[in-house]
């Protein structure tokens, strides 16, 4: 007769119930590596195009389409247009983009000096008067300041200085209600 093995040495029966049998085993995910270059050379690559353009941009707009010369007297158009008794270089000078600032003596100005004319102007003094339009369409002056400043052709420059006035910071008109005019006392241009 054949002897059965025992009870603890036969093999476990197979679960039959799916919910005591063990998970599937999921496919192994392998990332895919881009095909073509390195990122890293393609940055490289897109940096020296733009300092390439930027640098195409900047030399054909920046660069001066007109030669300059240093000149301490207007051109000769310009002396015999100019009225009697005023500066040749009046026409081509203009003082605008009037700001107040407190100043530790009372109230700075900034404004925008701006050359109109082809050449360099060297010694560019003059006197800037502030005006504040009123209600009844006048002009009251509010002030005047002394500048003294050298320009390129075709240029301007911002300068800060204190404002000769009586008035203090929070009676200034707004930008909107201002005005300048402009005195050049030299070079005179003679």
């Amino acid at each position: 007769m054949v002897q059965e093995p025992p009870a603890d040495a036969r093999p476990p029966k197979p679960v039959t119930s799916p919910l005591f049998a063990a998970p599937p085993q999921a496919p192994r995910y392998a990332v895919p590596q881009p095909a073509g270059p390195p990122k890293w050379l393609l940055g490289i690559a897109v940096a020296v195009i733009v300092v390439i353009v930027g640098g195409g941009i900047y030399w054909f707009f920046g660069r001066s389409q007109t030669t300059s010369a240093v000149i301490d007297t207007p051109p000769a158009a310009a002396a015999t247009a100019a009225p009697a008794g005023e500066n040749p270089l009046q026409k081509y000078i203009e003082v605008t983009a009037v700001r107040f600032a407190p100043d530790s003596k009372g109230v700075e100005v900034k404004l925008i000096v701006v050359n109109h004319s082809d050449s360099d102007v060297v010694g560019l003094t003059g006197i800037a008067t502030v005006f504040a339009k009123t209600e009844a369409g006048q002009e009251k002056e509010v002030g005047t300041v002394h500048f003294q400043t050298s320009l390129a052709a075709q240029a301007s420059q911002e300068l800060g200085l204190p404002l000769d006035t009586k008035l203090k910071l929070v009676q200034m008109p707004d930008w909107e209600n201002t005005s300048v005019k402009v005195q050049i006392t030299a070079p005179s241009g003679a």
